[in-house]
């Protein structure tokens, strides 16, 4: 995830359009280790008057979860300002204010998410039991007629 973001011309997004990206980069294998990086469009004016913008990477894979799978009390865990996800007639006359997502929280909504995965691939593969069906020999020529 480190490299997303370099390199790529800034894409100006549809008015009231979210303007945020955030990654969540889990360790699987070898621990339970998680971090969250996030990436932010920043537009400004250009010398010739026109709107221009530039991806930049506000938090570069932070950790928010040991490898046991406990929050990291000093990570600062995720923080969206309104703007970046509220139309803007909406957030017009709002204080500045921001939804604040601590790692405690982030940790337990990980806990979750992965139970669920977990449940859906011990569900994967698993098919339900074969119906016999049974026949009468007796309706075999119910409804049958001879012509001729």
């Amino acid at each position: 995830m480190q490299q997303f973001g370099q390199g790529f011309p800034a894409v100006f997004p549809p008015v009231g359009s979210a303007v945020v990206l955030v990654g969540i980069d889990l360790e699987y294998k070898t621990s339970k280790e998680a971090s969250i990086s996030i990436w932010r469009l920043k537009t400004s004016l250009g010398p010739d008057g026109q709107l221009e913008g530039e991806v930049v990477r506000e938090l570069d894979n932070e950790l928010f979860r040991d490898a046991e799978g406990n929050p990291i009390l000093s990570s600062t865990g995720l923080e969206l300002p309104l703007n970046n996800f509220a139309v803007q007639v909406l957030s017009n006359g709002l204080p500045d204010c921001s939804v604040i997502i601590g790692p405690e929280t982030l940790c337990t909504l990980l806990a979750e998410a992965e139970k669920w995965h977990d449940k859906s691939i011990s569900l994967e593969g698993v098919k339900p039991p074969r119906m016999k069906r049974k026949y009468r020999q007796g309706n075999a020529g119910r409804g049958a007629h001879n012509i001729g």
